[in-house]
């Protein structure tokens, strides 16, 4: 018998000659570091700083500013698509309403005050034809 004990081979610990060396990570074509994600990049173009000139002032304003201005205005010049963006973002952005609302209940009536009112609602309904 020899005293060698090598470690157990199967799912979960792979043959040494197959596992990772300690050099040479795991992925090595794998996302590069310093590469940003879609959201990382539309959030930085989204947040850049334009200059335009408002009448005789020039002002800065950030992508999406420009673009919810450039949709406004073309909102306001009958363009119902642009309308129809800014309808959508703005539901998207308000809370939801959820069928919210406030349900306006009477004074509760004691049996004789009921009675009074069904007979003054009776008198006011017509009757229908034939009866």
């Amino acid at each position: 018998m020899s005293d060698d004990k090598k470690p157990p081979v199967g799912r979960g610990s792979p043959p040494s000659e197959h596992q990772f060396s300690a050099n040479k990570p795991g992925n090595r074509r794998g996302r590069p570091k310093g590469s940003q994600n879609v959201k990382t990049i539309v959030r930085k173009i989204a947040q850049e700083k334009h200059s335009i000139r408002d009448g005789d002032e020039t002002i800065e304003l950030t992508t999406v500013e420009l673009l919810f201005r450039m949709l406004a205005i073309k909102a306001m010049n009958g363009d119902i698509r642009a309308d129809k963006h800014i309808d959508r973002f703005l539901d998207r952005q308000s809370p939801p309403s959820g069928g919210g609302g406030y349900l306006v209940v009477p004074d509760t009536m004691s049996d004789e005050e009921w009675a009074e009112r069904e007979q003054k609602l009776n008198t006011l309904r017509k009757s229908p034809k034939g009866i």
